[in-house]
């Protein structure tokens, strides 16, 4: 009987074996560093638990077969490794120029909507500031046309003052004239009136006329009021 050691192996087993094994436990740790993508994680981690696995099982019959097919699919896995690896770099040069390219765009547009933000403000300020100018003049206007009403009602007020004493200055002056054409006339009845024209010449003779006759007709006592020498002809009848 041989004597076994602690992997449960006969001691006649030649030194390939050994380094068969030393080998593919190095393989193992070396694709346990291995920092690739998830998928190439997955598969190593199964290829190292089969190895570890065939490794514990050194007396199986075609141990040395399982081993060089393990070590033949950790060569493959490397190469496949090293080609995702590859793959993994260049999409991400990839990604990277395009993730570039989508920034670059999105800066412009960010810089172009920062122009339109500028000038959409200074448009709404503009129309801000003309509204309020509209409405300073709109108020201005409005006090204006008060100022101007107040104005002409004012000078409406003054005119119809001045026509009211106009009108009494020549009521006034009328009772004064008639008064003294009156007694011209009483005092000479010749007295020459060519220079009048015609209508008025009769007028006032009619006046003057009828005047006399009423103070002929009426007690010597009774006092006749000069403004009846300023009514109409027409309206002079006898009492």
């Amino acid at each position: 009987m041989y004597a076994r050691d602690h992997w449960g192996c006969d001691n006649h087993i030649d030194d390939d074996l050994l380094v068969r094994k030393t080998a593919t436990v190095e393989v193992v740790r070396d694709m346990s560093n291995y920092e690739g993508d998830t998928v190439t994680r997955g598969v190593q981690d199964i290829l190292r638990g089969v190895t570890q696995f065939m490794v514990s099982q050194l007396n199986s019959s075609n141990l040395q077969e399982k081993l060089a097919t393990a070590e033949a699919a950790l060569e493959e896995q490397k190469k496949f490794s090293a080609l995702s690896d590859a793959k993994y770099k260049r999409d991400k040069g990839e990604l990277e120029d395009i993730l570039r390219k989508r920034l670059t765009e999105l800066s412009d547009a960010q810089t172009q909507l920062e122009e339109r933000k500028g000038q959409v403000n200074y448009y709404i300020d503009q129309n801000f500031a003309l509204a309020k100018k509209n409405t300073a003049l709109e108020k201005a206007l409005e006090k204006d046309a008060k100022e101007h009403d107040s104005t002409v009602k004012a000078l409406k007020d003054i005119i119809q003052k001045h026509e009211e004493r106009a009108a009494k200055d020549c009521q006034k002056y009328k009772r004064v004239f008639d008064d003294q054409f009156y007694q011209l006339w009483k005092n000479n009845q010749n007295l020459d009136l060519s220079h009048m024209l015609p209508p008025t010449r009769d007028k006032e003779l009619m006046k003057c006329k009828a005047r006399l006759l009423r103070e002929a007709t009426l007690p010597p006592t009774t006092n006749i009021p000069g403004a009846a020498t300023s009514m109409d002809p027409l309206e002079d009848t006898l009492p």
